[in-house]
């Protein structure tokens, strides 16, 4: 069960990282908010990932994980400001090699935990 949670939290990371990066180049015309760019409870994978955390195996790979996903949204949140008050465009492209990255990051450290998992979604030696 666990492995599909997982699976589903990182469609839902990727789907948000495409909607992020569409509101950007302008293809998406609203306007997005720092403020809610930069919580991490909010979109899909940090209701699940918060709705879950006390319950998920590998304390320290979730703890990884939460403060990737953190650095992430603030990350995001900051290159939303930046667009929006229209800074340097060398920052932004900076950023968003950052955000990339740290995607990145998240997504190796996720599929690490998921790969742990035996197919029933238990941790081996359980």
């Amino acid at each position: 069960m666990l492995k599909g949670e997982i699976d589903a939290a990182l469609v839902a990371h990727i789907k948000w990282l495409v909607i992020f990066k569409n509101h950007l180049s302008g293809v998406e015309r609203d306007q997005l908010d720092p403020e809610v760019v930069g919580d991490g409870t909010v979109c899909s994978f940090g209701q699940w990932f918060y709705a879950n955390k006390e319950s998920l195996p590998f304390p320290d790979q979730f703890e990884y994980v939460q403060s990737l996903h953190a650095i992430f949204h603030i990350t995001a949140a900051e290159m939303t400001a930046a667009v929006k008050t229209n800074q340097n465009h060398k920052e932004i492209k900076r950023q968003k090699v950052d955000l990339q990255n740290l995607s990145n990051q998240l997504i190796a450290a996720l599929s690490e935990v998921r790969s742990s998992l035996i197919p029933s979604g238990r941790t081996k030696g359980d």
